[in-house]
């Protein structure tokens, strides 16, 4: 039987995108609500800010030194030396690719290693037993590969080509992603399946910062409609905690850095969370 959490749930923040108000500590949020759910329910917290680790591990892995610590992920940058010094508390997927990055052994040849670290991560996420958590990472992954094929389309039609077939920027193997390596429709085809994915591909890009904003509202409308028939449920907490880390990131963004920002991520060609998005951005 599901767990009920009434005073966890009766007493979470609400969830603002307005920049006017104050932002809730999202990694703060996350560590409290872990603590206060059963040990079945609590594994599943680490995983929305696994993607924020990402970013962590791929920097101390090609020793960058102009890198600013994302601390929103689940692990410290001693933490994360530990690792791979031989100790420490890393997720499988995590030392998987670790391992492959050190013996310079690709798990998958045609993408990035920062695409291999997230196709290890929805290859993780996707086979817990949580509905709403499959759910909304499944939809962050279709999300990802729709964004990566709009732009890799932009691209083509400035550029008349591109350095890497569209496939290179593609996660997963499902059919989905095979839609959008074979169709020419401006909506791949997807549009019953995926209902979003005509109102996406028609955003402009014109405005930086409305776009991002579209993509993150979808997000959240997402987030709602997975948690809508939970009150008390698990669900309505982790919901709490992702609707957490889109209003952190707004919050954090001012106009100048923001700008900067938004341009950054449109050129990755991604459009991905930072899921960390992402993500993604956003992701998201």
């Amino acid at each position: 039987m599901a767990s009920e959490y009434y005073y966890l749930a009766a007493g979470l923040p609400e969830i603002s995108l307005d920049k006017g108000k104050e932002a809730v500590d999202f990694p703060a949020l996350v560590a409290d609500c872990a603590a206060l759910v059963s040990p079945t329910d609590s594994v599943l917290f680490p995983f929305i800010r696994y993607p924020y680790d990402h970013s962590n591990l791929l920097a101390l892995l090609k020793g960058e030194s102009d890198f600013t610590f994302d601390e929103r992920g689940n692990f410290s940058w001693e933490e994360l030396e530990k690792q791979l010094k031989g100790s420490g508390e890393l997720p499988d997927y995590m030392l998987i690719f670790i391992r492959a990055y050190q013996e310079k052994r690709p798990l998958n040849s045609d993408l990035s290693w920062e695409d291999q670290l997230f196709e290890l991560f929805f290859n993780e996420v996707l086979a817990l037993d949580n509905h709403f958590i499959t759910e909304y990472y499944r939809f962050e992954l279709d999300l990802r590969n729709v964004l990566a094929a709009i732009n890799y389309r932009d691209i083509i039609n400035k550029n008349g080509a591109a350095k890497k077939p569209l496939s290179a920027y593609l996660l997963g193997a499902d059919s989905f992603k095979e839609q959008i390596l074979r169709s020419s429709a401006p909506d791949f085809g997807l549009s019953p399946f995926l209902p979003w994915v005509e109102k996406i591909s028609a955003l402009s890009k014109d405005n930086l910062e409305e776009y991002e904003k579209a993509l993150d509202e979808l997000r959240l409308s997402v987030i709602d409609d997975l948690a809508g028939g939970s009150i008390f449920g698990i669900e309505i907490v982790l919901a709490t905690c992702l609707r957490a880390a889109i209003a952190q990131r707004w919050q954090n963004l001012d106009k100048e850095s923001g700008e900067k920002t938004l341009k950054s991520l449109l050129a990755a060609a991604r459009g991905q969370f930072d899921i960390a998005a992402a993500i993604h951005a956003g992701t998201r």
